[in-house]
């Protein structure tokens, strides 16, 4: 009995905390005025401002060069390809699983925002610079898939 009630606290506070990452999510967008968001199965929102190629989105095992802007709900930027004038060059398998369930809605040429919650993005152990659970949002743009 107390082996239950312990995993049915546990799966209580990981679906809470799942609930509390879309209601903050779903604030954002509406807190701002954004329009044109849909979410995936795993909780990712994304928009599609230009859709791309249809027969090019990227899949796990091909390189995937994309162009971004990666900020937080606060405005505040943490990575911009653009700045540093060179796109990023990928492998879906090697980067924060957001971009694996959301660079797919996008073929080559295409471009939208997705918006990240934490467990999809660094969680509680982020890189230097990121912050701790941290709503991401990603300007991108779909350079090449090959």
């Amino acid at each position: 009995m107390k082996n239950f009630l312990l995993m049915l606290f546990i799966g209580l506070s990981i679906v809470s905390c799942g609930s509390d990452e879309e209601g903050d999510i779903l604030s954002y967008i509406e807190e701002n005025n954004l329009t044109g968001f849909l979410e995936t199965p795993e909780g990712v929102y994304y928009k599609i401002d230009n859709p791309g190629d249809e027969t090019m989105k990227p899949k796990i095992g091909e390189i995937t060069i994309v162009h971004y802007k990666g900020y937080y709900t606060d405005g505040e930027e943490f990575d911009n390809s653009y700045k540093r004038g060179q796109p990023f060059t990928t492998e879906l398998v090697n980067v924060i699983g957001g971009w694996r369930v959301g660079l797919p809605y996008y073929g080559e040429g295409g471009s939208g925002t997705i918006i990240i919650p934490p467990t999809l993005g660094y969680g509680d152990n982020p890189p230097s610079g990121i912050r701790e659970n941290a709503i991401l949002v990603f300007d991108i743009e779909i350079l090449e898939v090959q």
